[in-house]
């Protein structure tokens, strides 16, 4: 009778934890789609991208979306309340978000994928100017005209924490959590100087160095995904390797220098010159003669 009766508290117990912890997601949420940069459109997209493992920083972008629950915390690593100021209110604005990348393959056992994460922060989601958000600003370079939005709070939680995937298509991921609030003083309506297509999230990524055809080549599509609010959203990549002309090139380059000051290139056309001074002074001898 008494395990009756202590069960009946503790279920209804565990049941509040999980709508507790449901709520706690479901604020910022994530709905719209995750474009990274691909090499072969040379711009944002989210299908399948093409990528190059020779170490350098891809970048990533996320138009943020909200829905209609209030921010309560679901871990006590994150944020107690959305405006530290004013701890009594929240708001529906804001809330927690998990970048997370494929770190190490499992098919090839350790194979190296997205080595870190930098650079995050909110940018203005419109890229080239003309007021919305659309295809156009997908083709705009990574790098040129990233208008970052200082007018909310980006907090990262934890850097890179490696972490078991889920998925089974890796064996770890490497995962940051990240606060974000676009209602500074919480009275519930957002910024009023959001811009103009909304707040986007940006980031980059690092590949390793591997050449193409090594067996610690990633085998499947490595993936890059963005979790909030119970909604979970993904980009996938077919990796290639580092180009083989780069590898080319740089043993020529030493084969060429390991002769002192004088290069091969020098001693070679010199020896060119001599065969041909030496062929047109026989000529000339073999005309006299006759």
């Amino acid at each position: 009778m008494w395990c009756k009766r202590l069960s009946i508290p503790l279920l209804t117990a565990a049941i509040l934890m999980i709508v507790a912890a449901g709520i706690a997601y479901a604020d910022l949420k994530a709905i719209s789609v995750v474009d990274g940069w691909d090499e072969k459109s040379n711009q944002f997209a989210h299908s399948l991208n093409d990528v190059t493992f020779d170490g350098h920083w891809v970048s990533f972008l996320h138009h943020l979306d909200f829905d209609n629950d209030l921010y309560v915390p679901a871990n006590p690593a994150y944020p107690q309340y959305a405006c530290p100021l004013s701890p009594t209110l929240s708001t529906k604005w804001a809330g927690v978000m998990e970048f997370g990348l494929y770190h190490e393959d499992n098919s090839p056992a350790g194979a190296p994928g997205w080595q870190e994460s930098r650079e995050w922060k909110l940018v203005a989601c419109d890229r080239d100017g003309d007021g919305d958000f659309d295809n156009k600003d997908l083709a705009v370079q990574p790098m040129t005209n990233v208008v970052p939005y200082t007018g909310s709070t980006l907090t990262v939680i934890t850097k890179d924490l490696t972490t078991d995937c889920t998925t089974g298509n890796c064996t770890y991921e490497i995962v940051t959590t990240i606060f974000i609030n676009t209602d500074s003083d919480c009275d519930g309506v957002q910024n009023t100087d959001i811009p103009a297509g909304g707040v986007c999230f940006y980031a980059e990524a690092e590949t390793p160095v591997i050449e193409e055809g090594s067996p610690l080549l990633w085998g499947g599509n490595i993936q890059t995904r963005i979790s909030a609010g119970g909604g979970d959203k993904t980009v996938n990549f077919h990796v290639l390797g580092a180009p083989i002309t780069a590898v080319t090139l740089t043993s020529f380059g030493t084969t060429v220098m390991r002769y002192g000051s004088q290069p091969m290139a020098v001693w070679a056309a010199v020896a060119t010159l001599g065969v041909a001074a030496a062929g047109l002074a026989v000529w000339r001898t073999r005309r006299i003669r006759r």
